[in-house]
């Protein structure tokens, strides 16, 4: 389940810039040894769905150009994001600040919340594929 908890607030932002426009599209993730870990569905409303691999429900996002909010697979609130030119900025259900992203480019670099570092995600194509801290394979989306 880490594995795909670590990249949803990651890919919130790779879906606000690449989805922007689209309709009904679909993200299938893989884990870092190339097993299918789950799918995000995103209707042509804002909604994007998640759902682990074996197809449950994992929670929903709410997307508009100013951010997104979060919901768990209960539909309780979760958390939000909010976008400030190439930076995602990411808020626990509380409102703690919890991290941001930066984007340049294909690549977007994440923090935590005290700012160290703790990985990336590059964008190539359809295909995104996410590295821990110390730059190992961790993971893809496309």
């Amino acid at each position: 389940m880490k594995i795909i908890v670590l990249p949803f607030f990651c890919l919130t932002f790779i879906f606000l810039t690449s989805w922007a426009s689209a309709e009904n599209k679909t993200k299938r993730h893989y884990d870092g040894f190339g097993k299918y870990a789950g799918k995000s569905v995103q209707s042509g409303n804002g909604t994007i769905r998640h759902y682990d691999r074996s197809g449950k429900s994992s929670g929903r996002e709410t997307v508009n150009k100013q951010g997104s909010r979060n919901y768990d697979s209960s539909g309780r609130y979760s958390g939000r994001s909010t976008l400030s030119g190439s930076n995602q900025l990411n808020y626990d259900r509380s409102g703690k600040y919890t991290g941001r992203s930066v984007s340049n480019g294909s690549t977007t670099r994440h923090y935590d919340s005290s700012g160290r570092y703790s990985g990336r995600s590059v964008r190539s194509g359809n295909t995104t594929r996410h590295y821990d801290r110390s730059g190992r394979y961790r993971g893809q989306s496309k």
